[in-house]
């Protein structure tokens, strides 16, 4: 399917907010696999947890792997995990990466693999 970039502000980050909302793949008549994901941004590692969901269930936990504003915390190679292929997002379910713990200060930078 394509790898996906989406930077979102701290303000707009609160506990509960989608950060894939609105995103024109979030949903898709075809089943998909997260290949490789990744976080970046806010002001500490620990300082920012998102859920990955498909649909209701919860397929996986991220922490920022680097942190900093912007420019300086962007998502590469580096900063992006395998994740195992053997779960699958079914045709019309939605991925969903909601907040669970938000970000101080800086934005959150997340990158997803889809296959």
């Amino acid at each position: 399917m394509g790898l996906y970039f989406r930077t979102v502000a701290a303000a707009t980050a609160v506990v509960g907010y989608d950060l894939f909302d609105n995103m024109e793949w979030q949903v898709s008549n075809k089943a998909r696999r997260i290949s490789r994901i990744g976080l970046t941004g806010s002001d500490a590692v620990d300082a920012c947890i998102v859920g990955i969901y498909f649909g209701g269930e919860k397929v996986a936990q991220l922490i920022p792997s680097k942190v900093g504003a912007i420019a300086d915390a962007w998502v590469n190679n580096e900063q992006m995990f395998w994740v195992s292929d053997k779960r699958i997002c079914r045709p019309g379910v939605p991925i969903k990466a909601v907040v669970e713990d938000a970000p101080a200060t800086n934005p959150i930078n997340i990158a997803i693999d889809l296959t």
